[in-house]
């Protein structure tokens, strides 16, 4: 757990499995091996994002957060778009939990400090809504809404 970044390869490899081992048996079971490679994945660059310093860049801890805040974000939006695009269910409601944590990850650190606690929590509120119906959208563009 000191070196986030030595799960990508596991989760990497855990993706990589439903296009090697076919289950004749159990269909359905390659979207377990997708779920645990996303979760392996996004919950690296979660930690990666609050705490830079134990990345193997060689950048300074903010540099390293900065990056990989970018890199967690574009990689959420990408497992929806491939969630979506594939219909694969369990994708795009991972992609949409990690972009939600990592959206109200940044705006606790940006705003806890100087907003009012008050108008924190309203403004949290109005963006889960947001989000809320952005994700239904998207739900029901999918053709596959009774699942996800």
């Amino acid at each position: 757990m000191e070196r986030p970044e030595v799960f990508f390869p596991g989760g990497l490899a855990l993706l990589a499995a439903p296009l090697i081992l076919r289950h004749r048996r159990y269909p359905d079971f390659p979207a377990v091996y997708r779920t645990f490679g996303l979760l392996f994945l996004m919950l690296a660059l979660i930690m990666l994002t609050n705490a830079g310093q134990f990345s193997f860049l060689p950048f300074g801890r903010k540099t390293v957060e900065g990056i990989y805040q970018v890199v967690g974000f574009a990689a959420a939006v990408a497992v929806i778009w491939a969630g979506v695009q594939h219909r694969l269910p369990e994708a795009i409601n991972l992609g949409s939990v990690f972009f939600a944590v990592l959206l109200f990850n940044r705006l606790f650190i940006w705003w806890w400090d100087w907003m009012p606690k008050y108008l924190f929590f309203l403004v949290i509120g109005v963006i889960a809504l947001a989000l809320l119906a952005v994700f239904r959208k998207l739900r029901t563009g999918s053709g596959k809404a009774e699942t996800v």
